[in-house]
């Protein structure tokens, strides 16, 4: 339900022990060490509330508590946090990283409408290792103002965590430039671990508004296959490549007030379809910075072009 997932995640945040969590369906003493390695999954479709979690009396977590009530936040309408959401890399600790198991067995989130006032905002905040998160559909829309967002995970990193089958609708818009933010996944600690996205999709908006809006960084691969990406009323691309990233755009809308895409140094870019759009007269498609490639095979380029090698 809304408000259990929204508990969970202000359980897996929690900095002490707590004498409610989840095992088997009930409510067990926990804490969230072991809470972020246990196993998860949905058993319905979720529609998240408009206006957050309103409604919710003391008898569906077997409390009469009002303070517990209260710091949980189930009678007010804050929007939802991240599970496992951190403020900072700065104060990270590996406990209060996603490292179990979510299983969405099909269903579907809904409506996860939020405006996030804090650093990596996702339905998993930051997820570790052996984390894996599969088989969900999840319609929303994050409007964000820092940095890290993805509407599954704003953040991988450690030993292998994985993301698949999982096909998101969410709409983000973020003002932070530099944002980092991704349709599946925010971003990921990749010069020294491996995170896997694995049969997944995203059909939905990327603004940038004033940041670019995806980034393949590190040797990772992006590719926009639907949807829109786009930058509006600064001097950033909509979409680049870094440190041997690659970038892939075979259908959707990409698009900038400045330059579209770009290349930069030892990473590629690859447009085979959709529409590629630059303003002002800049390069809509462009490698520059040491051996950087732009190849072009196909879609629709609006603005300058300055493809192949440097």
């Amino acid at each position: 339900t809304p408000e259990e997932l929204r508990l969970w995640s202000e359980y897996s945040r929690s900095t002490s022990k707590f004498d409610n969590a989840f095992e088997d369906g009930k409510l067990v003493q926990d804490d969230a060490k072991t809470l972020n390695a246990c196993y998860f999954e949905l058993g319905a479709d979720i529609d998240m509330p408009v206006g957050g979690m309103t409604g919710v009396t003391d008898g569906n977590y077997g409390t009469t508590d009002a303070k517990y009530q209260a710091r949980h936040g189930f009678n007010h309408n804050d929007d939802f946090l991240p599970i496992c959401g951190l403020t900072t890399l700065d104060n990270y600790d590996y406990e209060h990283t996603f490292r179990g198991q979510f299983d969405g067995k099909g269903h579907t989130i809904k409506n996860l409408n939020a405006t996030s006032k804090q650093n990596y905002f996702g339905v998993f905040g930051i997820i570790s290792t052996d984390a894996l998160v599969e088989n969900f559909d999840i319609y929303g829309t994050y409007h964000t103002t820092y940095q890290y967002a993805g509407s599954v995970a704003a953040y991988a990193r450690d030993e292998r965590p994985t993301i698949r089958n999982v096909h998101s609708y969410v709409n983000i818009y973020n003002t932070y430039a530099g944002g980092r933010q991704g349709g599946i996944l925010g971003g990921a600690l990749t010069t020294t671990y491996k995170t896997v996205i694995e049969n997944c999709t995203y059909s939905g908006t990327l603004d940038g508004n004033g940041a670019t809006a995806l980034c393949a960084a590190d040797g990772s691969t992006a590719t926009v296959s639907g949807g829109t990406v786009k930058t509006e009323g600064s001097n950033y691309c909509a979409a680049y490549s870094k440190g041997a990233g690659t970038l892939n755009v075979t259908g959707g809308e990409v698009s900038s007030d400045a330059g579209a895409i770009a290349a930069t140094a030892n990473s590629a870019v690859n447009v085979s379809g959709g529409t590629v759009t630059a303003g002002g007269g800049n390069y809509a498609v462009v490698a520059h910075e040491g051996n950087a490639t732009a190849t072009i095979s196909g879609g629709t380029i609006n603005g300058n072009v300055e493809a192949g090698s440097t």
